[in-house]
């Protein structure tokens, strides 16, 4: 099981912390997010599919807006009050 079917199996549409490493300056940003969330979905999709990537759309509920998150750069998962570490989703 990769780590994206791990946070699907674990969190199903319930909010969940995530902790990971920017793409962009390598700083670590903490959000809370869900999964199976239909805000603003207009139906025509992304232009690419982010598993293709190892990515996983999200929804930031502190911003509101879908957010994609690199599942390489995971460092920390907090879901249903578990931890859970990097070392922990390989």
């Amino acid at each position: 099981m990769n780590v994206g079917e791990f946070i699907r199996k674990e969190a199903g549409n319930e909010p969940f912390v995530c902790t990971f490493r920017k793409r962009t300056n390598g700083r670590l940003r903490r959000m809370s997010c869900q999964l199976g969330v239909k805000e603003g979905v207009t139906g025509q999709g992304q232009p690419y599919d982010p598993e293709d990537k190892d990515l996983l759309t999200v929804w930031d509920t502190d911003l509101q807006e879908y957010r994609n998150v690199n599942l390489r750069a995971i460092v920390r998962l907090e879901i249903k009050g578990k931890v859970y570490r990097a070392k922990d989703l390989k």
